[in-house]
């Protein structure tokens, strides 16, 4: 097999293995329903239809929301419902790289394109042996909500739906990663400015309600979540940001000295997400810490 069939092979396999995934996490998910997979074509057709109309800014705006997306889905559909939120801003990045995607080749430099490329291949290959694994050869077993198949006591739906939500994000970041190198560097302004937006709400919850646009177990943890409603995803997507924000070139493509617009930017997105992070390091020491202690879940082993 020549070098060219073969990296044609897995770009392809990993295009129809992401979507694959995306279709059985909206089938199998316990809390999908109808209104979410709807929503989610929904989202992936006018992304993609927008990003051939506007091929820079569609993807920046929908970067933009994925950061801001699981508080406003969760206000919309009234269900945290963090996994499959997540398959359908991912369905929404995806439809927005589509149409300036290479479709036969990879465009990362030539060792990444190797090393993630073979990632990619393994990752597409391997989630239906995984899936297969946890649910047997009967297929009805693929939403039976009393299966249980962990040791956590997760029923299958559920630990599948888990499976299906790492797979999901890790190749659309691979195709992300790859939409980037296709033309040249394209700027990412749309996710540090979501982040920015992210980190707003996040000193707004470390400085005076920690509950507010959260849920699951971080406001007993005293964590700021930010809108991700996950206070560890808020965490990395902050510490990235700035960095981002400052390597992203200014208008025209060149940096103009100290006071260019990517570096104002970064100022303003660091500065922002230092001031969350210090707001949730605040509330959290004014904590007695018996009672910081007594909101941690107990285990016994």
């Amino acid at each position: 097999m020549s070098p060219a069939l073969a990296e044609r092979l897995s770009k392809r396999i990993t295009l129809a293995a992401v979507a694959l995934a995306m279709a059985l996490h909206l089938y199998i998910d316990p809390a999908a329903g109808w209104a979410i997979p709807a929503a989610t074509a929904a989202a992936f057709l006018v992304s993609w239809m927008s990003a051939r109309r506007w091929p820079s800014a569609a993807p920046a705006i929908v970067l933009a929301l994925l950061p801001l997306g699981p508080a406003l889905l969760t206000m919309t559909f009234r269900v945290a419902a963090l996994n499959i939120f997540y398959t359908l801003l991912l369905a929404a990045v995806l439809g927005s790289l589509l149409p300036r995607l290479p479709l036969d080749r990879w465009a990362l430099p030539r060792w990444w394109t190797l090393l993630l490329g073979a990632w990619a291949l393994t990752l597409a290959l391997g989630w239906p042996v995984m899936i297969l694994r946890e649910a047997g050869l009967r297929l009805g077993t693929l939403r039976d909500v009393g299966a249980l198949d962990s040791w956590a006591y997760l029923t299958t739906p559920q630990v599948e739906s888990w499976i299906l939500y790492v797979t999901i994000t890790q190749l659309v970041g691979l195709l992300w990663l790859d939409w980037l190198c296709a033309d040249g560097a394209r700027p990412a302004h749309g996710l540090w400015i979501g982040t920015t937006i992210a980190s707003l709400v996040a000193i707004y919850q470390g400085t005076v309600d920690v509950s507010f646009l959260s849920g699951g177990p971080w406001p007993g943890l005293q964590r700021a979540a930010g809108t991700l409603l996950d206070a560890n995803a808020y965490g990395t997507i902050a510490a990235f940001a700035g960095p981002i924000a400052f390597t992203c070139p200014a208008r025209g493509g060149r940096a103009h000295g100290p006071r260019s617009c990517a570096e104002r930017s970064a100022r303003c997105c660091s500065s922002t997400s230092c001031c969350a992070r210090a707001g949730a390091r605040t509330r959290r020491r004014a904590i007695p810490h018996r009672c910081w202690q007594a909101s941690l879940p107990s285990c016994s082993c």
